[in-house]
């Protein structure tokens, strides 16, 4: 074999399993706000697979928004927490492969 023939046959297998790989995920964004509309900046928000319990962990933007990249297709639970607002969990969120969701979270405040 052709040394030029190996090295190609090094870049398609180091590269084409991560295209592959790289396709199976999906995005979940939103932007966090209070019963007014307003931006909540600072406002933890977890995503959970809820058939594993694994957890990621992002912070609103002083915008309001949030961003899950490259997620696992899966059913995942979303969760939000901020001072002096009560909790909020939405389940049944549903990610597809290459799905862009949206999911804006609206927090009450705290009686």
């Amino acid at each position: 074999m052709r040394h030029l023939d190996k090295i190609l046959i090094v870049l398609l297998g180091t590269l084409i399993p991560g295209a592959i790989w790289g396709q199976a995920t999906g995005t979940i964004n939103g932007a966090v706000m209070d019963s007014s509309g307003a931006v909540v900046a600072g406002a933890k928000v977890t995503a959970i697979e809820a058939q594993t319990n694994v957890a990621r962990t992002v912070i609103s933007g002083s915008d309001g928004l949030y961003v899950f990249a490259a997620l696992r297709p899966t059913n995942y639970i979303i969760s939000v927490q901020a001072t002096g607002f009560q909790a909020l969990k939405q389940t049944g969120v549903v990610l597809q492969v290459n799905d862009a969701l949206t999911i804006n979270l609206t927090l009450s405040v705290v009686p």
